[in-house]
């Protein structure tokens, strides 16, 4: 164990990877942004109005009936609401990300040999804010493929009418790889809490043990 906590290689990889999860988040959310930001602009009246000028009278009637008319713009209103939500998150959760790893550089989270409470403290706070930020966003991603499925008829009709240059498809493979990055983001903080937990555990472990030498050597002396 004492060997693992002064591997300055781990300590350092270990650091750098809060830096390229948060750096892989903020990538997340630009998947995100490329896409329905337009749709997600309108408003519920603006909404009706392209839709009653530009559906047929038998897609209006199957989705868009004057008795599901509310529920629909309801429903399209909470999927871009979560959309947008999700997406913000992500941005902001990359960025706090970054920050952290340049607050826990100062600190000398990176090269220190020894960890002293501020170590400590820097280095399991950082990391389990960060923790909490990327559940939250792995909660709002599902529930955006949640309303995807509610609304997909309503996408579909917006998709063909204004993506005239058919550059995002209408999946939730954004959705999907955002959600593999939050994963692997979520590992990388988690893990480094532990570390940062052991290795001061180590380094107090290790500095007991040598007053406890030098008190030796020093009755040691006296007794010659």
């Amino acid at each position: 164990m004492k060997n693992l906590m002064e591997n300055k290689i781990l300590q350092k990889s270990l650091l750098w990877g809060i830096l390229l999860a948060s750096a892989a988040i903020i990538v997340a959310a630009l998947f995100y942004s490329t896409n329905f930001r337009f749709f997600s602009t309108l408003s519920d009246s603006l909404l009706t109005k392209y839709i009653n000028s530009l559906a047929s009278d038998e897609w209006k009637e199957l989705y868009f009936s004057s008795s599901t008319k509310d529920a629909t713009l309801k429903g399209y209103s909470d999927f871009t609401a979560a959309f947008n939500k999700c997406d913000n998150w992500l941005l902001g959760t990359g960025l706090v990300g970054v920050v952290s790893f340049a607050v826990m550089c100062i600190f000398g989270n990176k090269y220190r040999k020894k960890y002293y409470l501020s170590n400590l403290i820097v280095g399991v706070a950082l990391p389990a804010m960060m923790a909490i930020f990327t559940v939250i966003t792995i909660i709002l991603n599902i529930n955006v493929w949640n309303l995807f499925a509610d609304n997909k008829h309503t996408l579909e009709f917006m998709k063909e009418n204004f993506d005239v240059t058919d550059e995002y498809p209408l999946t939730l493979v954004y959705c999907k790889a955002a959600f593999v990055i939050q994963l692997v983001a979520l590992v990388v903080f988690v893990l480094n809490i532990v570390y940062a937990v052991l290795k001061y555990i180590s380094s107090k472990t290790n500095s007991e043990a040598e007053l406890a030498d030098e008190e030796i050597a020093s009755v040691e002396e006296v007794t010659e």
